[in-house]
């Protein structure tokens, strides 16, 4: 009798996703081979994640087999290298076909739980480590993965542009944002312009990746996990979703994230902001819809989203924050 489902499609795979009955005995065929007790179904991902005392098992869901083997190469590739913990990996093995990870479980608790009630200084002080960390990533030698990273990130960027109207539909954005889209995609400038030196990257550095922990009476990031969206691109690719996710709430967050980098900040760099719009738009996971509805007032048209994304003036109540092209003189 199989102990994994056999899905075909990914509409096949979600509908069981949190169904927590159907991925048990395969996860205590797992849990048998490796020794391991005491496992507790994750609430989160999108792969089947169970959590024990100290080793986390992730098993990889066929609609994604490209997934597994970026997180083993990436988790292998910045193990030790960089300021803060990553998961190291205790085992890997398959069932039924289904490949999976036994890795080692990271102290703290998810940014994401706590970044709401932390006041706006500890939110900056957060921003700036997550642009130091993305630094750190950035300056790991390349992966190595056969084949030739430049071409890889033209073709990644290609499939991008042709998936882009079927992308944005797909998550629910109106036909007219839709078309504000292509047009803002097609105003970019080339891709040689705004693609900018290649890097490792993590791609979802953002607070449910993120684990903080105390250090004496501060909080400070402590770990970053999920690597199965790692891949070799332009490193501004990065920025993305911390930008969007986390600083675009917080007064003078998202200053706080590119000086962190060690970037000047669209403020000072007047193709930056063009170059980010790009990645956003081009990115393959960010749901527009889901921001939009983070956002109070909740902007009516791209033109006012990007303004509200990439300026970096203190916000105002509400989050409303107008364009500007000032220099860097205003204080938090």
């Amino acid at each position: 009798m199989a102990l994994l489902p056999s899905i075909r499609t990914k509409a096949e795979y979600l509908a069981l996703l949190r169904a927590d009955d159907v991925w048990q005995p395969a996860l205590r065929v797992i849990a048998e081979r490796h020794q391991l007790t005491n496992l507790r179904r994750s609430a989160v991902g999108s792969h089947i994640v169970y959590l024990g005392e100290a080793e986390v098992v992730k098993l990889f869901a066929p609609p994604w087999p490209d997934d597994f083997v970026a997180e083993r190469r990436m988790l292998e590739h910045v193990a030790g290298r960089l300021p803060i913990a990553t998961p190291r990996i205790l085992a890997e093995g398959q069932l039924e076909g289904w490949p999976y990870l036994v890795l080692t479980r990271l102290d703290g608790q998810r940014l994401d739980e706590l970044w709401p009630a932390l006041p706006a200084v500890d939110q900056r002080r957060l921003l700036a480590q997550i642009g130091e960390l993305a630094a750190a990533l950035h300056e790991l030698p390349l992966l190595d993965t056969g084949g030739d990273p430049a071409a890889e990130w033209a073709d990644f960027i290609a499939a991008r542009e042709r998936a882009l109207a079927d992308k944005h539909a797909a998550d629910g954005l109106p036909a007219p944002w839709i078309a504000e889209i292509e047009r803002a995609v097609a105003s970019l400038p080339a891709l040689d312009r705004w693609a900018g030196d290649l890097a490792c990257l993590h791609t979802d550095m953002q607070g449910g990746n993120l684990l903080a922990r105390s250090v004496g009476d501060r909080l400070e990031l402590g770990g970053l996990f999920d690597f199965g969206d790692a891949m070799l691109g332009a490193r501004e690719h990065e920025l993305i979703a911390p930008a969007a996710f986390m600083a675009v709430g917080v007064s003078g967050g998202l200053r706080a994230l590119f000086g962190g980098y060690g970037h000047a900040g669209p403020e000072r760099d007047g193709e930056l902001a063009a170059r980010l719009t790009g990645h956003l738009l081009l990115q393959r996971y960010c749901s527009l819809p889901y921001l939009l509805n983070r956002l109070d007032p909740r902007p009516d048209d791209l033109a006012s989203l990007l303004a509200r994304l990439w300026d970096l003036s203190p916000a105002s109540p509400g989050y409303s924050w107008a364009p500007s092209s000032e220099s860097d003189s205003d204080s938090e």
